[in-house]
């Protein structure tokens, strides 16, 4: 038994290719058969304590732990006394049980190996393991001792190389070079897409049969010999050669020149011969590198990236795998020989090693144990290392194995991650603004303290909530918010204002900008900054406010001075019709036009929206009529809308000038046997127009056409001018004794609806 268990000090070769097959008979002279039960002794006792590998020894029949060592207490997560009160089931994964109960039924006399089977740790984390197993006598009880061999990483290496296989496989058939490959009769074996293209043969027929098929008759022997010099000369497992150009024959008999290079691979003694074509009538400047997978077959050993090593009773390295090289830059052979030491030193050979003489001293295993050595070019290198104690089958202690890892890429990013964490926080927990960064689960990942004082809610809530921050902003915002949203998981920036109502009823502005960003993985994330503008925002309101109220102070003094000066004019030209009673009806047309625009300016000055009353200005216009041309003019008003009809300001003195020379013409012109000059102007609002219907007596006269512009005259003239843009229409209907005009309004020169709210 005491020799059983010392077969754990090195790991148990992995079943397939080169295993050796179970012997039928006892493999050490005086045990007993396979199938008795050995007895586990004193020695074997302090083995099975002592020992670096994870045992535990289970009662069959009731599977309940009767032993477990301190490496399985470290593995599985369990207190001793939690072991014995458990059962074997109760570590292995659910769906294996049934596989566990069926191994029970096999008696191990020895040491049996068995597959990798998933195991569960007290925190729930699932691993993979591979046992090896003995049946033995523990305390009079029959029991199986299980050694279990932690292969969680080695499974995860194995899937990455079955990955890298499907990774070469894929850049082989994607390849824009034929690749064929041929053993060492010359037979094809892999044929890529590319082949198929080239040579006009599918895959499925042509792998299998022999190379000749794919050459011209009279280059056979010659590409054959070429191939087999290349075997000869490459006497290495791997090589690589160029053929020059040669010769190829498609399926439809049609011969070809290709570029061709070769290279040989050797696997488990059997060479593979790999030929790389490129139809130099297609020929692209593209380099393509054939990454060859690494033997299947290599040891454990020999294909870790860790170190792996031996040292003797005396401190001096008996075995040193490969990675040597990488890890210290020598090669192995050079390390053979060196004290331990050197190997795991820190500097200090001294107390370096005299803790491994400890070590063998104690008799006891060392784990992750750090230490910082230099390389052979001077670098330093950081290596973590687990250690056991070697022993012979007397018991007597051999030396010390190993397994060291470099951790010094490790180390320095947690370093520069410890520091990059640090300038992060002292940033983003001492600006005033809110620093935000968010998944598009949903999720916020980080939310400076800002937050607390802007919001005036807990950071706590917001990650409890990640949709709080949303509740507080103000509802005629909220569609802008979303749309902002919406374009994040786009990758797209945003920079919106919005407000927020405060707990406490305040209510501020919030400018929030965001920008995409990613993860190591490629996962997109969006980070943020919002601040609290509304110190700024009062600022330019209180300016504008300023500006407008000059802006009003200034416009109302210039239409003062504009409509004085009007009337001024006005006044002087009255006085000449007295002296020049030939050109009276001029003067007293451009009076009147005067007196229209005049009438404008002096409305504007008591409007600083700029918005004048259709119906003031009309009523005023009548008036105005009346007291220059005498008479009388009718009006009447009717509105069917909330709200008055306006012209804006920069239309007012173009509107009011056609009506004034509509209604003018209205009492002035009637027949001279009609009496008293009147004249009816009737105004209707309804929607967002607004209609004038202008009646007087008379006719119109012959020739009038006024959407032609005939027989019009000067003031009709002007009235067609000053509607022409659109919003304006006029159109004249004429009776034997009467004469009406109408005249449409519309935007815009009908201010629109909207407009006229804020008054």
């Amino acid at each position: 038994m005491g020799d059983q268990v010392r077969l754990s000090r090195g790991k148990p070769r992995p079943p397939g290719r080169g295993a050796k097959k179970p012997r039928a008979h006892n493999p050490i002279p005086g045990r007993a058969s396979p199938a008795a039960f050995q007895v586990f002794g004193e020695l074997q006792q302090r083995e099975f304590d002592r020992s670096p590998w994870p045992m535990r020894i289970f009662e069959h029949g009731t599977f309940r732990f009767l032993a477990v060592n301190d490496a399985a207490v470290k593995l599985y997560g369990y207190t001793r006394k939690e072991f014995l009160a458990m059962t074997a089931k109760d570590t292995r994964h659910p769906e294996e049980l049934d596989d566990f109960l069926t191994t029970l039924d096999e008696p191990t006399g020895y040491f049996r190996h068995r597959g990798p089977r998933r195991h569960v740790r007290k925190n729930g984390e699932v691993i993979v393991v591979e046992a090896v197993t003995q049946d033995i006598q523990f305390n009079g009880r029959k029991a199986r001792l299980s050694m279990n061999i932690d292969v969680t990483e080695r499974k995860r290496i194995e899937q990455v190389l079955r990955e890298n296989e499907a990774r070469f496989s894929g850049v082989v058939e994607s390849a824009m070079d034929a690749i064929i490959s041929v053993d060492s009769t010359l037979h094809i074996v892999l044929f890529n897409a590319a082949a198929e293209r080239m040579f006009g043969y599918p895959a499925a027929e042509i792998v299998g049969q022999p190379l000749d098929r794919l050459i011209p008759a009279r280059y056979r022997e010659v590409h054959r010999s070429h191939i087999r010099s290349f075997g000869k000369t490459g006497a290495t497992a791997r090589s690589i050669g160029k053929l020059g150009d040669i010769s190829g024959l498609r399926a439809s008999g049609e011969e070809f020149s290709a570029e061709a290079s070769i290279s040989q691979l050797e696997i488990g003694g059997e060479k593979l011969f790999t030929v790389i074509l490129r139809d130099v009538t297609e020929r692209k400047v593209v380099e393509r590198a054939l990454h060859e997978s690494e033997s299947k077959y290599r040891s454990l050993v020999e294909s870790s990236s860790d170190l792996i090593w031996s040292a003797d009773a005396a401190g001096r390295i008996t075995f040193i795998n490969e990675a040597v090289r990488r890890i210290y830059g020598y090669e192995p052979e050079e390390m053979l020989g060196k004290p331990v030491a050197e190997l795991l030193g820190d500097g200090h050979w001294k107390k370096s090693f005299g803790f491994f003489r400890k070590m063998l001293a104690e008799d006891r295993s060392v784990a992750d144990y750090e230490c910082e050595v230099r390389r052979k070019d001077g670098q330093r290198v950081v290596l973590s290392s687990n250690a056991i104690v070697l022993r012979d089958d007397a018991g007597m202690r051999l030396g010390v194995s190993g397994i060291s890892k470099d951790i010094t890429a490790r180390k320095r990013m947690e370093g520069e991650l410890r520091q990059s964490e640090e300038r992060f926080r002292l940033l983003a927990e001492n600006i005033r603004q809110v620093f935000w960064i968010a998944a598009h689960g949903g999720e916020n990942m980080y939310v400076s303290p800002s937050y607390e004082e802007i919001w005036g809610r807990s950071r706590e809530s917001l990650y409890r909530d990640p949709r709080s921050w949303i509740e507080p902003i103000h509802a005629e915002d909220l569609p802008a918010v979303r749309e902002a949203q919406e374009k994040m998981p786009l990758g797209q920036n945003t920079d919106i204002e919005y407000r927020i109502i405060r707990p406490d009823g305040t209510l501020r502005w919030i400018r929030d900008r965001s920008y995409p960003m990613r993860r190591s993985d490629g996962t997109l994330l969006t980070c943020g900054i919002a601040e609290d503008i509304t110190d700024l925002k009062q600022a330019e309101q209180d300016r504008l406010t300023h500006a407008i109220h000059q802006r009003d102070a200034l416009v109302r003094e210039v239409h003062h001075r504009i409509k004085n000066s009007l009337q001024g004019v006005a006044g002087l030209l009255r006085q000449k019709i007295g002296k020049y009673p030939a050109i009276a009806p001029g003067i007293e047309e451009a009076v009147a036009q005067l007196q229209s625009v005049a009438l404008v300016y002096g409305l504007q000055e008591t409007r600083p929206d700029g918005l004048l009353d259709l119906a003031e200005i009309t009523n005023a216009i009548c008036s105005s009529a009346e007291s220059l041309i005498g008479g009388r003019v009718e009006r009447t008003f009717e509105r069917n809308s909330q709200r008055p009809a306006c012209i804006a300001g920069a239309e007012a003195v173009s509107v009011a000038v056609a009506i004034n020379e509509l209604v003018f013409n209205a009492l002035k012109h009637q027949p001279a046997e009609a009496g008293e000059k009147r004249a009816r102007v009737a105004l209707c609002e309804t929607g967002d127009a607004a209609e004038i219907r202008i009646t007087n007596r008379g006719r119109l006269p012959a020739g009038f056409d006024y959407a032609g512009g005939g027989g019009v005259g000067n003031g009709l003239g002007l009235v067609r001018t000053l509607l022409a843009s659109p919003g304006g229409a006029v159109a004249f209907n004429g009776g034997p004794n009467e004469v009406e005009v109408i005249l449409k309004l519309t935007p815009p020169l009908l201010a629109d609806r909207q407009e006229t709210t804020a008054r």
